[in-house]
């Protein structure tokens, strides 16, 4: 029986070291999935960004923060975090996460003091993100929440080549076409559901965020370090 014990956990290491290979590797496969797609629509420039790569060195600096509190009982709306203007975080300071292939836009920041700043989610009702489908023709809509932390993206025309499983990035684009406080080519989730009516001339599209806000316990606030960032921030 000691026998079987040790080959039973010996087998059971093994199987989660493969596991914990694949897991690895399928995030190496997507993130170079999004930098193959974002090609399609994309200058050689901006490529990299959908992985959150140079040009957020460039532009921001990133300031890991922890989530100290959460709007109860809409865990999908708010959090406060413990970093703030002393750390160069100021109001309009976009906020990623952690996702696989990179890392995932998961809200921006809406109020600021010394050491702590305010966060509002991309799944808060009132949040609006300008953002495009990848490999779709760059055709711009307007992402919001809906129910239970999933988005919808409006706007799309109908004839758009829509599919499920695109990938959903910023557009850098507010809804009135202006510049936005986000970095176009931030990744934010992936198509699950598209659909119309004959008499539609838009499409129904529903997206999954890549980060699931509920369970954030970690986040890096983006922290303007550019005249370029700065202008964002500002609106």
């Amino acid at each position: 029986p000691a026998q079987d014990a040790w080959s039973w956990t010996r087998d059971t290491n093994a199987a989660r070291s493969r596991a914990a290979d694949l897991e690895e590797e399928n995030a190496k496969l997507r993130a170079e999935l999004v930098a193959a797609r974002a090609g399609d629509d994309r200058t050689e420039a901006t490529r990299g960004i959908a992985t959150a790569g140079s040009a957020f060195t460039r532009d921001y600096e990133r300031v890991p923060a922890r989530v100290i509190a959460k709007s109860e009982p809409a865990w999908y709306e708010r959090s406060r975090i413990d970093v703030g203007t002393s750390d160069g975080v100021v109001v309009n300071s976009p906020v990623i996460a952690p996702a696989e292939g990179g890392a995932a836009l998961v809200g921006v920041v809406t109020a600021a003091r010394s050491g702590s700043a305010d966060v509002t989610y991309i799944t808060d009702p009132q949040s609006r993100v300008g953002a495009i489908v990848v490999g779709a023709g760059n055709q711009p809509g307007i992402l919001e929440a809906t129910t239970s932390g999933q988005l919808k993206l409006e706007g799309v025309p109908r004839d758009a080549a829509v599919e499920e499983g695109q990938f959903v990035v910023t557009g850098g684009f507010s809804s009135l076409q202006l510049p936005s406080v986000y970095p176009p080519d931030l990744q934010i989730g992936q198509v699950t559901g598209v659909g119309s009516q004959e008499t539609d001339i838009e499409q129904s599209i529903q997206v999954t965020p890549f980060v699931d806000t509920r369970s954030l316990r970690e986040v890096v606030a983006l922290a303007p370090a550019s005249p370029r960032a700065v202008r964002r921030a500002q609106g």
